[in-house]
Formats: structure tokens, C-alpha cells, sequence
């Protein structure tokens, strides 16, 4: 291929045969759409690893300094080669295949320039101010980024080169006057945090890096770690950034940082040194101090308003990542703002903006599944959240239900919280305790940790009657779902089943079973399934036989009925089939006084896939209401 007419034949010349000057010149004048093979070649020919200097940039002699003076400019050559491959697919056939061939030789150039380099060029020929630490390592960074976005085949060959992965180690890390690297300016994500998410987010480029981070030991582990929460926290509160570079650079934040922690990490040690920073609530945090900034100075730019939407709903998707800590992820979102964040958004949201509200809403909602766990709860009771703020959002066509649902659920989550701390009990699991309550310093079987005693009594009582065959089973199942971060707490079943006492005592649905002559009310068993924003009764259980008529009308047949759970769903904890027998059975027929009530609730755990069954003895009080007085809990995995 001929060369452009925008660069001479002499310059070329001069520049194949070693000129450094003429070299400078070249990459100043070469632009991505004047790029040909004979500059391809005329780059690589100056960058060997053989050829790079054993001692600092300021003790360089000949032929050393030549060397370095030659490789400077070839380096920054690639930059433009790499972003030419968009237009020009001939070109790129022809030099990728060279380029990895060198990528030992680039990487060992780089490695060098980023530790003694002091005044590299940007492509317009302005220097770069020596004491600028971030540019000079952006402007070495920017080459890499161009050249791994220019070709899928150069990508693989970069993430999976473990001189590669060391460098991007170092960059990462490195700081200067306690500051990471972060080049704020640019219109896309800085070249940094571009190159580090693109390859966390190639599958064995993420485990290259892991593996990487790993072998260099627990402190580089977590200052790498730390380097992520600390760059978002620079973004923001970095005078100057205008908002939607704030939000680009989070961007990419949050999405090395989902690919990471995801379940393909195969790494727990990794995993938790994410945890320990308290990503979620940091990420949060940011997010909500972008989103208040916007709303003060009124900000309706539509980009602006989505692309901070957008990034609040990537950042949601962790919580689906790691199924097993998604309640604690919820809390931890709260912590951080995220529902006052969420609720500001949808205030300033433009109402054309239909696609950016249902994903505001969408977040709101995975927030609701899991704000009947005490942990949440208490994250949002913690917080004030504003008021006309609220009040704005509730006025709109579109978000506003779903924020007076949420409001309203709190109230009744609320007034549980405050019941359940009042007496500051659990259950206990002897069926036949006449005290049915205990405070938190009870009787855990230290086997199984499944269940819990007000006295040794009750424990001994239980274990002679049912426990010694459910322990070594409860046990496994025990150890199973710590292991994957899926444990029902005492607390958890304890609060959910004075919840659902509440909720009978005020639906009107149960009101209508304790007034119906039609109906033995021993004989139907509520079940009660929470969503997002509300708990309604989803079904009944029917166990009289005399009623399998209804069968079809939103109910379950009386065979097995008192066991079976919901459609496509099953129990794998059969051991506990006598215990709920005795509950469920001796309720219908008529063990019980006519105080006792049986309903039923279910809950999220974790993940889409799992359940918390709860079936919950209540006993009527003085005052009228129902208190519940006795629970087992099933999980129930999707079929």
C-alpha cells in the first residue's frame, strides 16, 4: 500500500532508518486514517524487548539512550494504529498478526516506560508536565486501551499475557501524593479503568487477573481491591468533573467490579476483600451524591438523567450476582442511599423518559424483596428520607404507586419491628413449651444450629421427641446453606412470622374466613406470598377432604396439602415432614382451642430460586389479635 500523501516519503524514510527526531515527528503527523503497514513496521521495528535499558531513564547512556528514544515514540504510534483498524479493515489483517507476535516486546517497553518515563507527547504535541503523574500514565495506558478496542484477536492475546496483566496490576495501584491514577478529562472512561474492565470482562482475562493478584500476596489483593472503591470516590468528589464524566467513570467502575465478585470468581478470598470495603454502600454512596448535585442545580439534560439511571441499575445486577448475600447486599445498598437516590431520580426524571423510570423502578422493587429482613429494615428505618421529595414522586403518573406502596409497607414494616424489640423474643422449637417465647441469649442445638430453646428442658424434651432425627440431616443442610451465604436466621423467621401475624389481623380476606359458616376454619390454612412492595394471600390450603370440591378455585387439593408447597416448587428437608405434620394435622383436627390459628408465608431467600416456607402456629391475645407463638421454616427450591 502506497503511503498517505499526508506524510512525506522522506519523513518515512528517515524514520525507518532509526532517526529518533523524525520518529517524533512521524507519531505527531499520524493520524488513524493515514496509518498503512509501512508504519505498522516501522513502529515494531524499534520496540524489543532485548533492546530495553537495564537501568532508570536518567542514567541512560548510548546505546541505551537511542534505544529509548526510538521506542518512546513507536510506542505511542500504536495508539493511532489501533484506532485505524475501525475504518480500515485491510490494515488490520495485515498488522494484528505482527503486533502479537511483539506483544512481549510492547508489554516489556511499557512496563519500563511506566517506571521512568517522565515526559511523554499527546497526539496533538503538547507535552506532558513531568509532575503529572496521572497523564503519564494515562497517555501509556490510552495505546493499550486503543489496541485491545481495535481487534477481538488482540484483546485475547493482551488479557491472557501474563506480562500484560502484571502491568495492569502496577497501574492500577500506583499512586502519587496519596492519589490513584484517574485521567478525569477525557470524554470516555479513563484508559485505566477502560483496560482493567475490559479485562475482567473477557472470561479468562478474569482469571488471568485473579490469578495474578493472588500470586503477588494478601496486601497487593486488597490495595487492588481498595484502588476501585478509591477511584470512585476520587470521581466524585474531584471539583471540576463534569457529571456525566462522573457517571462514565463509574461506570466502567461497577462493571469490572460486577465481573469480579460474580459467581464465575471462583476466588472467596477475593470475593470477601471486595465485602470488607463495603463496596455497595460506597458505590451507593457516590451515586447519590452524583444524583443530589443533579436535582440541586436542576439538571434535565435526558443523557445526563439515563446514563445515572443506568449505571444505578448495573450496579443493582450484583445483587442477583451474588445470590447467597443478596439480602445483605440490599442492606448495604440502603446504607448507602440508594433508595433516596432512586426516589430523587424518579422526581426529576422528565415523564417521557418511560425506559429510565422502569428501570428506577425495577431497582426499587429488588430493594423491596428484601426489606422484611430485620438487617434491611434497619437500614431503611435509619434513614430520613425526604419528604417533599416523596411527595413529588407520589404525584406522578408512572412512579408514583410504586413509591406510596413502598411507604405504606413500611409503616406495617415498622410497627412489627417496633412490636417484635418490645417483647425481644424468638420461638421455640419445642412444639410444647407453655412459655413458646425466648430471649436472645437461648438454647441452640449445637449440632445443627437449625433450631433454638428457651431452656434445656425444652431442648431435652424435643430432642427425645422429634430433633434426634432431624439433627444429623438438619445439619448438612445446615452446613449447605452457610456455605453458599443462603442461611435462614433465627431472627429472620422469628420477625417474618409476626409479620405475617400482622397480616392477617388486618387483611380482609382472613377477616371474611373468621366470619364464613360455610368454611370449618380449621380446615384452611392462608398462605401469604410477599412481593416486592406488599404481602397479599396468594392461597389457601384446604385439608378436609369434604372440600376437594373447591379444588381449582385458587386453592390446593387436601391430599398432602398440609406439606405441599407452592406449583414447580418442592421441599428437600423431608425430615421435617412429622414436625409439620403435627402442626398442621392436629390443627385440623381439632387439637388445638378455637384461639389458635395455622396460616402460612413465604419469603425470598437469596435468590429467584429459593424460598423460606414458614408455617406459623398463632395464638389470640387479650387485646383480639393474633401473636405468633410458634414457627418451622422449609426452604423451598425451585423444581
Amino acid at each position: 500500500m502506497p503511503p498517505s500523501s499526508r506524510i512525506s516519503s522522506r519523513l518515512l524514510a528517515q524514520a525507518n532508518a532509526g532517526d529518533p527526531d523524525a520518529l517524533w515527528q512521524l507519531h505527531l503527523e499520524c493520524k488513524p486514517e493515514d496509518c498503512t503497514i509501512a508504519i505498522v513496521r516501522i513502529a515494531l521495528k524499534y520496540i524489543k524487548s532485548e533492546l530495553v535499558p537495564t537501568v532508570g531513564r536518567w542514567h541512560l547512556q548510548n546505546p541505551d539512550r537511542t534505544h529509548f528514544d526510538r521506542a518512546l515514540p513507536c510506542i505511542r504510534m500504536l495508539s493511532a494504529i489501533g484506532r485505524s483498524f475501525r475504518s480500515n479493515p485491510r490494515l488490520k489483517e495485515l498488522a494484528v498478526p505482527p503486533i502479537i507476535d511483539q506483544l512481549d516486546d510492547v508489554c516489556a517497553w511499557i512496563f519500563y516506560m511506566y517506571r521512568f518515563i517522565d515526559s511523554p507527547v499527546y497526539n496533538d504535541g503538547t507535552s506532558v508536565d513531568p509532575a503529572d503523574h496521572n497523564s503519564v500514565y494515562c497517555v501509556i495506558a490510552e495505546v493499550v486501551s486503543d489496541l485491545m478496542d481495535g481487534d477481538a484477536r488482540i484483546l485475547e492475546a493482551f488479557v491472557m499475557n501474563p506480562g500484560f496483566i502484571g502491568l495492569l496490576i502496577h497501574s492500577w495501584i500506583v499512586e502519587r501524593n496519596k492519589k490513584l491514577v484517574v485521567l478525569y478529562e477525557r470524554d470516555t472512561c479513563c484508559p485505566i479503568i477502560s483496560a482493567v474492565e475490559t479485562t475482567v470482562a473477557h472470561d479468562g482475562g478474569r482469571e488471568m487477573l485473579i490469578q495474578g493478584l493472588l500470586s503477588c500476596g494478601s496486601r497487593v489483593q486488597e490495595a487492588f481491591v481498595w484502588a476501585v472503591i478509591r477511584r470512585a470516590q476520587q470521581v466524585v468528589h474531584r471539583k471540576g468533573v463534569v457529571h456525566w464524566r462522573a457517571v462514565r467513570h463509574l461506570q466502567g467502575l461497577i462493571g469490572l467490579t460486577q465481573n469480579l465478585v460474580s459467581r464465575q470468581t471462583q476466588s472467596l478470598n477475593f470475593q470477601r476483600a471486595f465485602i470488607k470495603t463495603e463496596y455497595l454502600s460506597q458505590f451507593a454512596s457516590a451515586l447519590a451524591t452524583i444524583s443530589y448535585e443533579v436535582a440541586e442545580i436542576g439538571v434535565t439534560e435526558p443523557m445526563i438523567l439515563q446514563s445515572v439511571v443506568h449505571t444505578t441499575f448495573n450496579l443493582f445486577k450484583i445483587l442477583s450476582s451474588n445470590e447467597g448475600r443478596a439480602a445483605r447486599n440490599c442492606g448495604d445498598l440502603v446504607r448507602g442511599g440508594a433508595f433516596d437516590h432512586l426516589v430523587r431520580l424518579l422526581s426529576v426524571l422528565p415523564p417521557d423518559e418511560r425506559a429510565a423510570a422502569q428501570e428506577a423502578i425495577t431497582c426499587l422493587d429488588l430493594l423491596g424483596i428484601y426489606m422484611t429482613y430485620p438487617t434491611v429494615l434497619k437500614r431503611f428505618l435509619s434513614r430520613t428520607f425526604f419528604t417533599e421529595t416523596t411527595r413529588k414522586v407520589s404525584a406522578s403518573s408512572l412512579a408514583g404507586p410504586v413509591v406510596q406502596e413502598v411507604n405504606k409497607f413500611l409503616v406495617d414494616l415498622e410497627a412489627v419491628n417496633d412490636a417484635t424489640k418490645k417483647r425481644g423474643f424468638q420461638f421455640c422449637d419445642n412444639p410444647f413449651c407453655e412459655n413458646q417465647r425466648v430471649n436472645h441469649a437461648s438454647q441452640e442445638c449445637s449440632g445443627c444450629s437449625s433450631v433454638i430453646y428457651c431452656s434445656t428442658r425444652c431442648q431435652r424434651e424435643d430432642w427425645e421427641g422429634r430433633h434426634s432425627y432431624e439433627c444429623e440431616y438438619a445439619r448438612l443442610e445446615s452446613s449447605r446453606r452457610k456455605r453458599d451465604e443462603m442461611y435462614y436466621t433465627h431472627r429472620s423467621r422469628a420477625f417474618h412470622a409476626q409479620l405475617i401475624a400482622h397480616i392477617y389481623n388486618n387483611d380482609s380476606q382472613s377477616k371474611t374466613l373468621e366470619v364464613d359458616s360455610g368454611l370449618v376454619i380449621n380446615h384452611v390454612v392462608p398462605v401469604y406470598q410477599y412481593s416486592s412492595r406488599s404481602s397479599k394471600m396468594a392461597s389457601m390450603k384446604f385439608l378436609s377432604r369434604e372440600l376437594s370440591s373447591l379444588v381449582g378455585r385458587g386453592v390446593e387439593s387436601a391430599d398432602e396439602a398440609w406439606w405441599d408447597g407452592p406449583p414447580k416448587r418442592e421441599f428437600r428437608q423431608t425430615w421435617l415432614r412429622p414436625r409439620v405434620s403435627q402442626l398442621v394435622e392436629g390443627y385440623r383436627d381439632g387439637k388445638f382451642s378455637n384461639d389458635v390459628r395455622v396460616v402460612e408465608g413465604i419469603f425470598q431467600v437469596g435468590h429467584m430460586q429459593c424460598c423460606a416456607y414458614l408455617t406459623v402456629k398463632m395464638q389470640r391475645s387479650s387485646s383480639g389479635k393474633y401473636e405468633a407463638v410458634y414457627c418451622v421454616s422449609r426452604y423451598s427450591d425451585k423444581a
